[in-house]
């Protein structure tokens, strides 16, 4: 059935002889990520982010978020961990 297929595609030669598919690492590799937002280790939601995004364009994407914003609202961020295409953690007070 395949080489009746491949026939009708407009191919002269035997299916068996045509090359194999050659692997591009390009094609497999992602352009933006999702990564989970946490508020005092409590997953609150998740953005999605270009994969090499540093920790102050996940930090804006994350505040910019109406769900994570709002438990965010009134209170102080101590510290901010990032861990690069993985989490994103606020310690709030």
């Amino acid at each position: 059935m395949s080489e009746e297929i491949w026939e009708r595609l407009g191919h002269r030669e035997s299916l068996a002889y045509a090359p194999w598919p050659a692997f591009d690492p390009d094609l497999v590799r992602d352009a933006t990520i999702e990564i989970g937002v946490q508020i005092n280790g409590k997953a609150r939601g998740a953005v999605l982010l270009p994969v090499d995004a540093e920790v102050e364009a996940a930090k804006a994407a994350a505040l910019a978020d109406p769900r994570i914003a709002s438990h965010l609202q009134g209170k102080t961020v101590k510290k901010v961990v990032y861990v690069k295409a993985k989490i994103l953690n606020f310690i709030v007070a």
